[in-house]
């Protein structure tokens, strides 16, 4: 993102975080979470494909940051719906 609106790292994060109040990683991944249970909620997609549509490569690690944010594996929020 900084690279797209010129600017540094440090300097875009600075203005992201003082005019969201969040730092921009954390937004993130707040925002691929919701897009990532609204797939999983609507969609009969595998955890991979979910991973891949929200922006991770690594479906691991992406089960593993849902875990995080959820309290539930891909797999268990998926059959709770």
């Amino acid at each position: 993102m900084a690279e797209h609106v010129h600017i540094s790292t440090n300097h875009f994060s600075m203005i992201f975080k003082k005019e969201a109040g969040i730092n921009f990683s954390d937004f993130l991944t707040e925002t691929r979470m919701k897009a990532a249970e609204e797939l999983l909620r609507t969609e009969e997609l595998k955890t991979y494909e979910v991973a891949e549509r929200v922006g991770y490569g690594n479906p691991q690690y992406f089960s593993v940051i849902f875990k995080k944010h959820t309290g539930k594996t891909p797999s268990e929020f998926k059959n709770s719906r």
